[in-house]
């Protein structure tokens, strides 16, 4: 299962720091998610920037920690997934289709979507965590006791994984359109 938990942290690492690139490329890019940190928490205006910060800042921080440690960053950013997709559920509950800027500029409203790939995101993690074999936190220990084949295959799968969840919105869309009045 070491390729598992390899693929797991590499995929998760690459969305991460596109969600972190999103958001820390610019003032502008970092003022519209702290906008979009308003309209999906319940936090006062002088606090969504501080949030938005801090979401950035910490999945900069995962980026490395997946690679470096791939078991404890996989376990941390399950929980912060999982933190993410309790704050879309809860945004949906009441009501809130501003788009999310988890990637950047997004025009499509919130959605049950944003929550399936967080939760997904979630479970690709706490895979990645439960397949570790025990032989070693370090990401060094894992890729020397796996054949360079395998983890190539790992690295593949991950970035296919990557791809489709950095893109989900325009993925659903190929497959269930979205209408102006919301999710058909």
């Amino acid at each position: 299962m070491t390729y598992l938990t390899i693929g797991c942290a590499l995929a998760i690492a690459a969305v991460f720091a596109a969600s972190a690139a999103s958001k820390l490329r610019g003032a502008a890019a970092l003022a519209e998610f702290a906008g979009s940190v308003r309209a999906l928490l319940p936090v006062a205006a002088s606090a969504a920037r501080p949030v938005a910060v801090l979401v950035a800042v910490a999945e900069a921080a995962l980026v490395p920690l997946c690679l470096l440690t791939p078991v404890v960053g996989l376990a941390a950013a399950g929980g912060l997934l999982t933190a993410f997709a309790a704050a879309i559920g809860l945004a949906l509950r009441r009501g809130v289709t501003q788009p999310c800027r988890c990637f950047g500029r997004a025009d499509t409203p919130l959605s049950r979507r944003q929550l399936v790939r967080a939760a997904g995101l979630a479970a690709v993690a706490f895979a990645g965590c439960a397949a570790w074999n025990g032989g070693g936190l370090l990401a060094g220990e894992l890729l020397a006791s796996g054949h360079p084949a395998g983890v190539a295959v790992a690295a593949l799968a991950a970035t296919a994984l990557a791809a489709v969840s950095i893109a989900f919105d325009d993925v659903a869309d190929l497959f269930v359109p979205t209408t102006l009045e919301g999710e058909s």
